[in-house]
């Protein structure tokens, strides 16, 4: 039997008005596999993973998901084929804990129908110690500096199962302290969880497994 990539973008095309943005553009990624997608500003890349997103849509090419055609026309749809995309602008609400934030929008519940903050802080707990993240669920998430709202924000996606974490520039704003930092935890990730990870970063690392370079389309 074949084996098929987890993810695949087969002759992607996406146009503007007075541009195409991306022209007959194929990318697969492995399970298991880290890759950064390289390329100059302006090549096509976060329009590629805006697509696979479902923010955008293609105006021709398919995507597959082990094998399967997948229809992937919003980010819900997106998320239900296990695809979880940080941006470069994080989707956190800023007064709220970490674990407020890890869990929302799928808040455990009591059996009076209220929410479980108990079960939150737990989980929440649990899920970063996993990630070897020294974060208390309690703090507030707008004291926290970017590298650790990134961090939040993997935590989030993984609590999901996504079978395929996206950063979009996720070093962008870092130190090189917080960069290396950011790198061990997508390590970790991969190594715990199995986890597939498909970053566009500002520059090459050598975290990747694969660094396909993404010219101007």
């Amino acid at each position: 039997m074949t084996e098929h990539p987890l993810i695949a973008m087969r002759g992607v095309v996406k146009r503007y008005p007075g541009v195409v943005a991306l022209r007959d553009v194929s990318l697969s990624v492995e399970a298991g596999e880290v890759m950064a997608l390289v390329g100059e500003n302006g090549a096509g890349k976060s329009t590629l993973l805006k697509i696979l997103a479902g923010a955008a849509r293609a105006d021709e090419g398919v995507i597959e998901i082990s094998g399967e055609i997948a229809q992937i026309h919003s980010p819900r749809e997106s998320q239900a084929n296990g695809i979880a995309v940080i941006y470069q602008e994080l989707n956190l609400a800023n007064d709220l804990s970490v674990a407020e934030n890890i869990y929302v929008g799928r808040e455990p519940k009591t059996r009076f129908g209220t929410v479980d903050f108990r079960a939150m802080r737990t989980g929440s707990a649990g899920l970063l110690a996993s990630l070897g993240i020294s974060i208390s669920p309690d703090a507030i998430v707008g004291d926290l500096n970017i590298a650790l709202r990134q961090m939040v924000e993997i935590a989030k996606a993984l609590l999901v199962r996504a079978r395929v974490v996206v950063m979009d520039e996720p070093t962008s704003s870092l130190t090189e302290e917080e960069v290396e930092t950011l790198l061990s935890l997508v390590r970790q990730a991969q190594r715990e969880r199995g986890q597939r990870d498909l970053r566009v970063p500002p520059h090459a690392r050598d975290l990747r497994d694969r660094r396909p370079n993404h010219r101007d389309a």
